[in-house]
């Protein structure tokens, strides 16, 4: 009967491992899916305090990237999608990923909104075709929670920052109507805002 217990435990111990690997992996997806369709929606929730930026820690002096912890649909670095699925999942070392494809109808170049110090701000290209473009989310659990490490840019679906665009130009533009006494610098900023946000929800609107 010992014996018997002793051959059998390796294979148990095996069973418990994969079923460890395998739930791990499920609670991993879970999560991704989670914060790839908030994206998806404009939603930045899910990211928050899940973030984990080793590019950052590895960059020297102010050179550091952005961490897409939060962004703003309206000025932020985005990529935006019409359709989204899920590929594989794979496993390295302490981190697991999920690969997700995407179709791209359009890129942003740049970030921000022009003020009166400079005119430059986000720009939004079409990509006439679209194309696909399978991207890595990778995960790594801290012991307490799932943490996205050095995350992609945000994929947004066009609905939503379309919806999210037509907003703010519609603000900017009732800001823009109701400014009646302000410097002139102070109005000519009003007005760069507008301009840049009418121009991207117009790239938007084309698509």
């Amino acid at each position: 009967m010992i014996s018997l217990l002793l051959l059998a435990s390796p294979l148990l111990i095996h069973a418990a491992g994969h079923s460890t690997r395998e739930e791990s992996n499920s609670e991993a997806l879970r999560f991704l899916e989670e914060v790839v369709r908030a994206d998806f929606n404009g939603d930045a929730f899910p990211r928050i305090g899940h973030v984990y930026d080793e590019l950052q820690l590895l960059a020297k002096g102010d050179v550091k990237g952005p961490s897409f912890e939060v962004y703003l649909l309206d000025s932020d670095p985005l990529v935006v999608v019409d359709q989204w699925e899920f590929v594989g999942i794979q496993t390295k070392a302490s981190l697991t990923c999920g690969q997700y494809r995407f179709r791209i109808v359009a890129e942003t170049i740049g970030s921000g909104l022009p003020s009166w110090i400079t005119a430059e701000s986000r720009h939004i290209r079409a990509l006439q075709p679209p194309k696909r473009e399978t991207v890595a989310y990778c995960l790594r659990f801290d012991g307490a929670k799932w943490m996205l490490v050095d995350p992609p840019i945000p994929r947004v679906g066009l609905p939503h920052i379309l919806d999210a665009m037509k907003d703010s130009t519609a603000r900017s533009e009732k800001i823009r109507s109701e400014v009646k006494h302000a410097s002139p610098r102070a109005i000519l900023n009003i007005q760069r805002v507008a301009d840049s946000l009418r121009e991207q929800l117009s790239v938007l609107e084309s698509l």
